[in-house]
């Protein structure tokens, strides 16, 4: 999600539109310790999200191992690391990244200039994919999660998938699942985010 904020910082700051983000998709696990889960991939695919057929279609289609961290060429331009589906757009990143360099290297670009350039190849990239369904040119975030995403489904069935989960590996005590529980108001287990959804559910 940061890395999200930081290219939609780079796309609309000259144009003075301010770029914040909010994360409430985190919900509290108890495995291995962990603190939350990020599900933003899980829910891409969603029935409710505004994402583009072809988009989604490609989350349903990938592997987990088909989810790879951006590559940086060079470490004197940094590359935020964002995680996402291979495609041909991936693979011009780098050979423009080797473009830059060469520029650089040639006097052509002062090393600022070179750092923009690389970083103004994604500049509405996400929106092109998500929202226009170029999956092919535009940026495909995603999890390693995207294997986990098999078809596109209602939030609410999602949301009690993840339960049921939980109850299936012993995560949720008893006193969890009574309905006030379920309901997002027992306690604060859960983000608000969840709890709202829950609200909004059948169950």
């Amino acid at each position: 999600m940061i890395a999200v904020t930081k290219a939609g910082a780079v796309e609309y700051g000259p144009r003075n539109i301010r770029v914040n983000a909010i994360c409430p998709g985190f919900i509290l696990t108890e495995i291995m310790g962990a603190s939350g889960a990020q599900l933003g991939t899980r829910f891409a695919a969603a029935t409710e999200s505004i994402a583009h057929p072809a988009f989604k279609q490609a989350f349903i289609r990938a592997n987990a191992r088909d989810a790879v961290p951006s590559i940086q060429l060079d470490e004197r331009f940094p590359v935020i690391p964002v995680r996402g589906l291979v495609n041909p757009g991936t693979k011009r990143f780098l050979a423009h990244q080797a473009q830059t360099r060469d520029r650089f290297l040639a006097g052509e670009l002062t090393k600022e200039a070179a750092q923009l350039e690389i970083e103004h190849f994604w500049a509405g990239a996400l929106r092109r994919a998500v929202i226009d369904g170029d999956v092919e040119n535009g940026s495909m975030m995603a999890g390693q999660s995207v294997g986990m995403v098999t078809a596109e489904q209602p939030t609410a069935a999602i949301i009690a998938e993840l339960v049921d989960q939980a109850h299936a590996f012993g995560l949720a005590p008893a006193e969890r699942r009574h309905p006030a529980w379920m309901r997002g108001e027992y306690n604060l287990k859960t983000s608000g985010f969840i709890r709202t959804l829950w609200k909004l559910s059948p169950h």
